[in-house]
């Protein structure tokens, strides 16, 4: 019973609260003029939603204050943004304006691309809402700087270069020796061109043309390039060559690469005799048996011995066996190479030894030198056109190394199908001019 009075009073309560409510209500709309000034319309509909190209701006700023009467210039960035799985094209706009003596008023967008504002204009009597897509900017203000700092005035530190962090590094760390050299190159070294203010340099001063005058005598006995260049390819394990030919010819003569009487002294009449009697001859070069009798019909006595020369340099390079010190060769001694290149002469063995080898070993150097012989004789017996596949089995080498040693000579090496065969044929051409392999230099580190 207590707790059902309660309730009814809460009621009672509840009433008479609701009842002086809307007698409040009541007299507050009695106390509003009646005045169609200030009349609503009930229904507000969106009429219309605009999308300028050049929007309005809501601006707010992180100060206290208001931003100044300047003008601002308008800065946009285009970025493309994802909506609803599709990729958009989105114009991020900033104003910047630094008309003010103090103060540059930079401002940037608020919210992101994915956050639109827009401005409503209402039209009170139709009740139609026309919408504007605004952007939401924020100024900050950014007092100008105007004295630079102290550490801005400051000349920067000049760079150390690997030469003179080198010179340094000796100075400290160094011994008596190498202290020295810096010294001594330090006081030897010319000083640089200084210039004046409108960029010229200026003279010299007496110091300087005293060092000059004092290296001049040594300058001028010093190498050119060319004598260099000279002094290089001669120390080159290749046959020499006459750099001043007019004809294909004339740049490897074989009385200048063997020597006028070491090949006279070869012996020829043995096989321009066999091949008059039509005998076959067992040979162990592939490249002098394909040779053999076409140059013994056509009479030339010279070609032929410059043939069987090849021959020799064949069998003695393969006679020969692995030395004790790694990449060379142990040639055979005196009696048993006698044997092997009979019936040569001992004119034809010794020069043969003489050129080749040293104290009976063929070195790296040798083994090229006798190859690139053996490469320029096979162009003079062939007419400068040779297949390079018979020489390349008779001296043990691979299509590369042979193709190597063609191009030492300054001959090219071209690539041709056979018609009959259908196989590929590797020819060493020499023409003029040479084409000699580049010498790679490398710069002094």
């Amino acid at each position: 019973m207590g707790h059902s009075e309660k309730k009814r009073k809460r009621t009672k309560e509840d009433g008479g609260h609701k009842k002086q409510k809307k007698v409040r209500l009541e007299e507050q709309s009695e106390r509003q003029p009646d005045s169609d000034q200030f009349s609503s319309p009930s229904i507000i509909r969106v009429a219309e939603v605009l999308q300028p190209r050049i929007p309005p701006v809501i601006a707010s700023t992180c100060a206290n204050q208001g931003l100044p009467d300047v003008n601002f210039r308008p800065l946009v960035k285009k970025t493309v943004r994802e909506r609803n799985g599709k990729k958009e094209g989105y114009e991020e706009l900033a104003l910047y304006s630094s008309e003010h003596p103090v103060v540059d008023h930079i401002g940037r967008e608020v919210g992101g691309p994915h956050l639109n504002h827009f401005i409503g204009v209402l039209d009170e009597q139709t009740g139609n809402l026309k919408l504007i897509q605004a952007r939401r900017i924020e100024f900050t203000p950014i007092i100008r700087s105007q004295q630079a700092r102290p550490e801005d005035m400051v000349p920067p530190v000049e760079r150390k270069n690997a030469m003179k962090a080198r010179k340094d590094l000796l100075m400290e760390f160094g011994n008596k020796k190498s202290k020295k050299m810096v010294e001594s190159l330090t006081l030897n070294a010319l000083p640089t061109a200084e210039k004046d203010d409108k960029g010229t340099p200026k003279k010299l001063n007496a110091a300087a043309k005293a060092l000059l005058e004092s290296s001049k005598d040594k300058v001028s006995n010093m190498s050119t390039l060319d004598d260099l260049n000279k002094v290089a390819d001669a120390a080159r394990p290749v046959p020499r060559h006459n750099p001043d030919a007019k004809a294909v010819q004339d740049v490897y003569k074989p009385e200048d690469l063997i020597g006028s009487a070491v090949l006279n002294a070869v012996a020829v009449k043995d096989w321009s005799d066999a091949m008059e009697k039509g005998e076959a001859l067992q040979l162990s070069s592939r490249y002098v048996a394909r040779r053999l009798e076409s140059t013994a019909a056509s009479g030339n006595v010279t070609q032929l011995r410059v043939l069987r020369y090849i021959y020799f340099l064949i069998k003695f390079f393969n006679t020969t066996r692995s030395g004790k010190q790694r990449g060379t060769r142990q040639i055979l001694p005196r009696d048993k190479l006698r044997a092997e290149l009979a019936p040569a002469t001992e004119t034809v063995i010794d020069s043969i030894r003489r050129k080749f080898s040293q104290d009976g070993i063929m070195r790296q150097y040798h083994i090229d030198l006798l190859i690139t012989h053996c490469c320029a004789l096979a162009l003079a017996v062939d007419a400068y056109k040779t297949d390079i596949f018979p020489l390349e089995g008779d001296l043990k080498l691979d299509r590369t190394q042979m193709t190597n040693y063609y191009r030492e000579i300054g001959a090219t090496v071209k690539k041709a199908v056979d018609p009959t065969t259908k196989k590929t044929k590797h020819s060493a051409v020499l023409a003029l001019p040479l084409q000699f392999p580049q010498i790679i230099r490398r710069k002094r580190r």
